[in-house]
């Protein structure tokens, strides 16, 4: 947890999952406490990726703390593209507005993320509600996100923001998913592993238990036709013919 602040999760059950960070830029970046990836189960088996960051502090204001920010963006943009294709949801409190941070404003515009703010009135909300009011008197603005790529955001099916949790200065983003999500199903062939597999299945058919149990009694058959009767003869001295002593 960062001095100032910091990135978490908090879920209701089992230990949340930590999936392997594979940008080594935002590896480092997650020892500071700022930024960290996060994975929950929504359906079984049906993961979402959560990039949990706190940006630093007046980023409107500050062009550093702003720049600083954008960094963190950037890697973790470039850690999405690095990870299993999949939902995956950017939240947090940026400490500024989207315009101040051309990273992930630019990811936006490309259409490759969204920001579900903007489009709250989908939902039945407001678009680009406020977030934060750091006293009474002061102005309300925009600072906490939740932003998507195209897998998440077909998920979600409610996003709301509350403003009486009774929280100072943030309001907190409820966001909901939905039930059942449908899957598309196709068929697909499975190719062997390896050629000793087809061998040992191509052996199991020809010389199944069946066909073992049928060719030894084949084999008992032959046998038994073309086994050799040996017998011994004896006859009596007074008889006309030779003696025999062996006959097949």
């Amino acid at each position: 947890m960062h001095q100032l602040g910091g990135a978490g999760i908090i879920q209701r059950g089992a230990r949340p999952i930590l999936p392997t960070v594979l940008d080594p830029q935002l590896r480092e970046l997650t020892l500071e406490g700022r930024v960290h990836l996060y994975a929950i189960e929504v359906e079984a088996d049906l993961f979402v990726s959560i990039y949990a960051i706190y940006g630093a502090t007046n980023g409107d204001g500050d062009e550093l703390a702003a720049a600083q920010t954008d960094s963190i963006l950037q890697h973790i943009l470039a850690d999405c593209d690095l990870q299993p294709k999949g939902p995956k949801l950017i939240v947090g409190d940026l400490n500024a507005s989207l315009h101040s941070l051309p990273a992930i404003e630019a990811a936006i515009k490309d259409e490759l993320f969204t920001n579900v703010g903007s489009i709250a009135s989908s939902y039945g909300g407001i678009d680009d509600e406020h977030t934060c009011k750091a006293s009474p008197h002061a102005k309300a603005t925009v600072r906490d996100y939740v932003i998507t790529n195209p897998a998440a955001l077909d998920l979600i099916q409610g996003f709301h923001i509350d403003h009486g949790s009774g929280l100072p200065v943030h309001s907190i983003i409820t966001l909901t998913f939905k039930n059942k999500v449908q899957r598309d199903t196709f068929q697909a062939v499975r190719l062997p592993s390896a050629l000793d597999k087809v061998v040992e299945k191509r052996g199991i058919d020809k010389f199944g238990e069946q066909n073992i149990q049928r060719a030894k009694t084949k084999v008992a058959n032959n046998e038994t036709q073309n086994r050799k009767i040996h017998c011994h003869v004896e006859l009596p001295e007074s008889s006309s013919f030779p003696p025999v002593a062996e006959a097949i």
